[in-house]
């Protein structure tokens, strides 16, 4: 089995183990597992392979259930991570599910967090879910992994539309790489740039 299908298999293994609602672990599975979800994941780890991305010190910011990172450490894309997660209880589950390596989730807002000066990589998969507030204290020369989607929903209050959109909003950036994925309902952005 690849690491892929590995890593999926074990986070849904950890509901079993990490005290949790049962009607919350329900929705969270269901959500985190869906075709979109999945996808995305999926198109982030090739292109972090295609582009050959390696770090020592990432910074995860929205990183809800921990999969995203746990799955790039399998990969060895990176060594360790702190992740910024204002949901307490998955801030605490990303802790357990990547209890076996370097890595450490605080229960804030990004807009409290300082960058430690050796951050090489940040990874926002959640720009929909914040304003583009945040990119102003991300330090110069840091690499960026952003995702985004076009898909309307009540918690999105920075829908991009179309991948130039998106791009439009990372002025003080150089993009490296860009695409957009067919999600069926949406489509999902992936911007690889960095912080001139």
């Amino acid at each position: 089995m690849n690491h892929f299908l590995s890593s999926l298999s074990y986070f849904v293994d950890q509901f079993y183990q990490f005290e949790i609602d049962s009607q919350l672990a329900f929705i969270a599975l269901r959500d985190s597992l869906s075709t979109g979800q999945t996808m995305s994941k999926h198109k982030l780890i090739e292109t972090c392979r295609a582009l050959d991305i390696k770090s020592k010190n990432a910074v995860f910011i929205g990183h809800w259930h921990g999969l995203l990172p746990f799955m790039m450490n399998r990969e060895n894309f990176i060594q360790a991570a702190v992740g910024i997660e204002k949901d307490k209880i998955w801030s605490d589950f990303s802790n357990y599910l990547n209890r076996d390596w370097n890595w450490k989730s605080k229960n804030l807002a990004i807009e409290d967090y300082t960058y430690d000066l050796n951050t090489d990589l940040i990874v926002n998969t959640s720009c929909e879910h914040m304003t583009d507030g945040w990119l102003r204290d991300v330090p110069s020369g840091c690499l960026l992994i952003l995702q985004t989607t076009n898909f309307i929903h009540h918690e999105h209050i920075n829908i991009q539309q179309t991948l130039a959109q998106f791009l439009a909003t990372l002025g003080g950036f150089e993009i490296q790489f860009s695409d957009e994925l067919d999600c069926d309902v949406y489509k999902r952005f992936t911007v690889v740039c960095k912080k001139k």
